[in-house]
This record gives structure tokens, C-alpha cells and sequence, in this order.
């Protein structure tokens, strides 16, 4: 393939063309002729008439230098020409300059490599030294684990002799486990005042699924499983209706459940709704049950 270079720039007469292989090699071909056209047979052969490269000027007083004609660009292989047709349906000719007159310079193209090929060695190495975690190795390095760890795998795939010497054990340390009998009791307690798993969780300082496993073995003692929240709230039900018939007030109702008021009241309707009763106005003392 061969790329084009602007017309419109300077240094396009000078570049006679540069070559790109598929195997990233480039060769540049400078003419060091650059603009003379013709100045490459005047040179091979002296008598030539040196005024055949210039042209009089508009006023007849000098002469000005004719530009060289610049090949046409391919952008193709070399041996395709259908990109070479005039309008007119010919085949334009190339103008190139004889070889003795190019110079031409070869270089390769840098090879694009990934985070993990440039600093595979590194990253290896930096394990091996400090025994580090990929969690670890991908904060000191900026990356995350998964890259870290495709750099470490990407070296020992090179690297045939070497081996990861770093054997770490999985998921860190175990916190202690809690000893439920110590808390069981008290939490089960809290749980039926209306407390949170994840308040009683953070009393404790263990997580919610501690406090489940507490309140079973607290139920367990008892030979009971734990209620559900349709079974706890049919019992605070109950409890409310029968503090109403003891003549309770429904602030103590609410304040023994631990809830608010209109929970309590709540409570309540539901309670005469199930007895397909109307429930009194409790703001009045004359319509309290006795």
C-alpha cells in the first residue's frame, strides 16, 4: 500500500512516496531532486539546454523554475491501476524518478502492546518480592485485580521456568464467632418489643444474619421456631385487645408494644374488625370496654 501525501505541501515534491508493508515495515522515498522538473536527465547527460526547465516570466525580464509533476497518489498495491483512470477512461502514466535520484529510508512500526504485556515482568517481580495480594498489586499499580492478575498470568506464560511463588490463603481471616447464649435471650426480647434485626445488629456489633441464628436459638430453647412477621403481629393483636379490656388507656397500649398510637389503634380495629364489631371512640373514657 502506498499512502498519499498532500499535493498542496512543500515537502510532498521532495517524498516520492512511502511504502507500508502489512508486516509494519515503512520505506520513505525522498527525491533529492525536489521541485526541477527535468533535472534529473540534465544531470545524466550535460548538453541538454537547461532553459527547457524554466519558463519566461510575465514581463519577459527573467525566468521562473517549472514545477516537477508530482506521480499520482496510490493507495493500493502497486500492480493495481484501476485507481490511475483520467476522466477521460486512459490511464495515466506515473511520473517517478529514477532510483539513482531517491533515497530511501526503512523503519519498523512500534508494536502496540496491552497494560498487562508492558509491565508483566514488574508486576511479577513486585509480587514475588512483597508477597502481595492481586487486591493489593492492583492498588499499587493503579489497575484492578483482574488486570493484575492477567499481567502475572501473562509473565508466567513467557516465562516457562518461572513459577508463582506466593500462596495466600482465600477470604482472610474468620472474624470470632459470637457466642449466641451470652445475647440470645435479651435479643429475642428486644426483637418482640419491636426492635430491628439490624438495630439489634448494631448493639451487639455482628450482622443481621448473627441475629437471626440468636433469636432461633432463643425460640429453640422453648422448642418454638421463630415467629413470622404475620405471627408477631397477630400476637401484638391480641396483647393490645386484651390491655383495651383490662381497661388500659390506648397511650399504655402503645407505649407496653412500643409503637406509636396510631399503630395501637390499628391494632385494635383489626382486632374488632376480625369480632365483625365497631370499635369504640377511645377518646372518650365513657366508651372505653370494661
Amino acid at each position: 500500500m502506498i499512502i498519499p501525501v498532500p499535493s498542496e505541501a512543500k515537502q510532498s515534491r521532495h517524498i516520492e512516496s512511502i511504502l507500508v508493508q502489512s508486516d509494519g515495515t515503512v520505506a520513505i522515498r525522498i527525491n533529492r531532486l525536489g521541485i526541477f522538473e527535468g533535472a534529473s536527465e540534465i544531470l545524466a547527460d550535460n548538453t541538454t539546454d537547461v532553459s527547457v526547465l524554466c519558463e519566461a516570466d510575465d514581463e519577459g525580464r527573467g525566468f521562473r523554475i517549472r514545477p516537477r509533476a508530482l506521480p499520482r497518489r496510490r493507495t493500493t498495491g502497486p500492480g493495481d491501476t484501476s485507481t490511475l483512470a483520467k476522466p477521460d477512461g486512459l490511464i495515466e502514466k506515473p511520473v517517478s524518478v529514477p532510483n539513482d535520484w531517491v533515497d530511501e529510508a526503512c523503519f519498523r512500526m512500534p508494536e502496540l502492546k496491552s497494560w498487562k504485556e508492558e509491565h508483566a515482568e514488574e508486576v511479577f517481580l513486585r509480587r514475588q518480592e512483597a508477597q502481595l495480594s492481586y487486591a493489593k498489586l492492583a492498588a499499587e499499580f493503579d489497575v484492578t485485580p483482574p488486570t493484575a492478575r492477567a499481567a502475572v498470568k501473562h509473565y508466567l506464560e513467557t516465562h516457562p521456568e518461572a513459577s508463582d511463588e506466593v500462596n495466600l490463603p482465600c477470604g482472610g481471616q474468620r472474624p470470632a464467632k459470637f457466642d449466641l447464649s451470652c445475647f440470645g435471650h435479651e435479643a429475642r426480647k428486644l426483637w418482640e418489643a419491636n426492635w430491628s434485626k439490624l438495630k439489634l445488629a448494631e448493639k451487639y456489633g455482628c450482622s443481621a444474619p448473627t441475629i437471626d441464628k440468636a433469636l432461633a436459638w432463643s425460640y429453640g430453647q422453648e422448642g418454638k421456631s421463630v415467629p413470622t412477621r404475620e405471627e408477631q403481629k397477630e400476637q401484638r393483636v391480641a396483647k393490645a385487645r386484651a390491655m383495651l379490656d383490662e381497661g388500659h388507656s390506648l397511650d399504655e397500649i402503645a407505649e407496653t408494644l412500643a409503637v406509636s398510637d396510631v399503630t395501637a389503634r390499628t391494632y385494635l380495629k383489626s382486632s374488632f374488625d376480625a369480632e365483625g364489631k365497631v370499635m369504640p371512640d377511645l377518646r372518650s373514657k365513657l366508651h372505653r370496654p370494661r
